[in-house]
């Protein structure tokens, strides 16, 4: 989580960490801004302090999800050293 100077909850990351037996991964589940603080570098550092934790705990990959339109959100995962790997696919049961 990131504060503003006020206290105020400003950006939220949700990470989760799995240990297979042949792997360890971490996968960056949400990742959410407040709007106003876009553009200002607070994603970069969030992403940054992930990294390191991820790396802390022996982690081999970060594996994120991004919308396939979310042109936005993929040019600032690029920028951060992110790189498209697979096409993901789902199927509506509903």
């Amino acid at each position: 989580m990131a504060r503003g100077a006020d206290g105020t909850l400003v950006g939220a990351a949700i990470v989760e960490w799995t240990i297979g037996r042949r792997t360890r991964f971490a996968t960056l589940a949400d990742l959410s801004i407040e709007p106003a603080q876009r553009s200002s570098g607070l994603g970069a550092r969030m992403v940054a302090e992930i990294d390191r934790e991820a790396r802390r705990r022996g982690m081999q990959w970060i594996f994120l999800e991004s919308g396939k339109d979310n042109c936005r959100a993929h040019a600032f995962f690029e920028r951060q050293a992110f790189h498209e790997i697979s096409h993901v696919f789902g199927k509506a049961l509903t």
